[in-house]
């Protein structure tokens, strides 16, 4: 039983940092990405600035929470 519980809480700290890993990566994209089109250059740019943003600001969320989960659940610890 306590062999479940183990992998349940291993395998949500693994989640927490994958998706904050994939929204720090998404939001770096964004940012760095180049507007293609030259019909509403401003525009573009200017949603896939607040978008990048949002997605850092997001994945910053998840690495927080994963390293709450980590220090409340650390097997070295205890």
């Amino acid at each position: 039983m306590k062999t479940s519980q183990d992998f349940q809480k291993i395998s949500a700290g693994i989640s927490l940092f994958i998706l904050a890993l994939g929204f720090s990566s998404i939001g770096l994209m964004s940012l760095i990405h180049q507007p293609l089109s030259d019909d509403s250059l401003a525009f573009s740019g200017l949603s896939s600035a607040i978008g990048g943003w949002a997605s850092i600001a997001v994945a910053s969320v998840f690495i927080f929470a994963a390293l709450l989960h980590v220090r409340r659940h650390s097997w070295l610890t205890a």
